[in-house]
């Protein structure tokens, strides 16, 4: 593509050579896994190229050809009555037309489980991440166009406890911090708890009723808080095929002191259609608070996701997604669609090759909001 792209063509050669030394290794090289004490660990490395047609997510955006070279550590530990799972992950990202935008991005989850006694236990899990793009399409809805960096952590804490043959309790706790480097965004906190009472009616039939409390607070700025009453059912119809309901409503005071009651609303139909492929369709509405501004979005969204082993060394995935958000004062309103196919192909034992194509489009009606995107990407990636 001369005169097209400058400099491509010598960044391809380089990359095709690059690629080509790691596959090398890949097919030659044994994998090894690591124990210190009850800890196991494993080593991972991968390269990938993707081509992005919007690496800004804006109307008008920039192509560019990124390579990403990626590390990354797990950790694992599992006893008589607990067990504990560490990942961590560091990319580095290469610009071929627009080296500004090189980064770093990390991110470390961690989990544990404790069973207190033969009837409860507990659950903590913590998510970390540093990143320059939304990572879902749930998080591209309602997003503030452009790139920019963000640090985000989630902490969830459950704590679960049967309390009779039919009857089980929940305790729940949620944290989010999402911190911009966006001068225009606020940081933004927020803090939920809760609990839910579920009864067995059968093995296949489970209902409960749950009450949330939640808090979001923006520095600088002003706070909104909920409280969110609800029930739901979880029903089996056979035992691969199950529903998921919830609803109710959730009492919200505003930022601007306003008070609102808004009905709610998530189900999802899961098919474990065999062991190696399964499906299922979700929907959700509901007003809530965003991390992005100071407003209540109301939004639905229907997505659909299937995986599926093809063959014995080849595994599909592929997702659907439309949302569409209004924030609540100021009107804006955004209609999502996305779609992920990927497939993963087992070279050996311990290395994979990996190819995807996502699609985003989201139309506003705030033209400046509005953008297409188009991402194709290979890699390969193995675990020593």
């Amino acid at each position: 593509m001369p005169g097209l792209l400058p400099g491509f063509s010598t960044y391809m050669k380089t990359l095709l050579l690059l690629l080509l030394v790691i596959s090398l290794i890949a097919l030659s090289t044994p994998a090894f896994a690591y124990k210190v004490g009850n800890l196991d660990f494993n080593v991972r490395a991968s390269a990938s190229e993707r081509y992005d047609s919007n690496i800004n997510y804006a109307n008008g955006g920039k192509s560019d050809y990124i390579t990403t070279l990626a590390g990354g550590l797990d950790a694992s530990y599992e006893g008589h009555t607990s067990s504990m799972a560490l990942t961590g992950n560091i990319d580095q990202d290469i610009f071929a037309l627009n080296p500004k935008f090189d980064n770093l991005s990390e991110d470390i989850s961690f989990k544990y489980m404790q069973d207190l006694s033969k009837i409860d236990g507990i659950v903590i899990k913590d998510v970390l991440e540093h990143t320059y793009e939304p990572r879902s399409f749930e998080d591209a809805l309602g997003r503030t166009t452009g790139r920019y960096s963000y640090f985000r952590n989630r902490l969830n804490v459950d704590y679960n406890r049967e309390l009779s043959k039919q009857f089980s309790m929940a305790l729940r706790y949620f944290g989010q911090i999402d911190i911009f480097s966006l001068s225009t965004l606020s940081d933004s906190y927020l803090n939920q708890g809760g609990g839910e009472l579920s009864y067995y009616l059968n093995s296949q039939s489970i209902i409960f009723a749950s009450y949330d409390f939640i808090v979001r607070k923006f520095s600088p700025g002003s706070d909104a808080t909920t409280n969110r009453v609800g029930g739901g059912a979880r029903q089996y119809f056979t035992d691969q095929l199950y529903f998921d309901v919830s609803g109710g409503a959730d009492f919200i005071d505003d930022y601007d002191n306003s008070r609102s009651t808004n009905p709610y609303v998530i189900a999802t139909i899961t098919d474990d259609i065999t062991e190696k492929t399964t499906v299922n369709a979700s929907f959700r509405k509901e007003v809530y608070t965003v991390p992005y501004s100071q407003d209540m979005y109301n939004y639905w969204e229907i997505s659909g996701v299937a995986t599926s082993r093809i063959l014995k060394r080849l595994d599909g995935s592929c997702r659907v997604f439309y949302g569409r958000g209004e924030y609540v004062n100021s009107g804006t309103t955004d209609d999502l669609f996305g779609l992920n196919a990927g497939a993963t192909y087992e070279m050996t034992k311990y290395f994979n090759f990996n190819a995807s194509y996502s699609y985003y489009s989201d139309i506003s009606d705030v033209d400046a909001r509005s953008y297409n995107k188009n991402v194709v990407k290979f890699s390969l990636a193995g675990k020593f």
